[in-house]
């Protein structure tokens, strides 16, 4: 009768800490990867400097 109580017991106390470990890792942040993101376009060629109304060579 003692030896099935204690059976009963480790069976019970391991029920609950599986249900514990399942809760901890239900609220620890998983690895996300990160978003895919498009390339940004480019409107200016790096090193270029427009500026209205003037132009770079040529006729003045």
């Amino acid at each position: 009768m003692v030896e099935q109580t204690r059976h009963t017991l480790k069976a019970a106390v391991a029920m609950l800490h599986d249900g514990a470990r399942e809760r901890v890792a239900d609220r620890s942040p998983q690895p996300q990867p990160a978003p895919a993101t498009a390339p940004l376009p480019h409107t200016q060629q790096p090193g270029t400097q427009h500026t209205r109304g003037r132009t770079t060579g040529g006729i003045a």
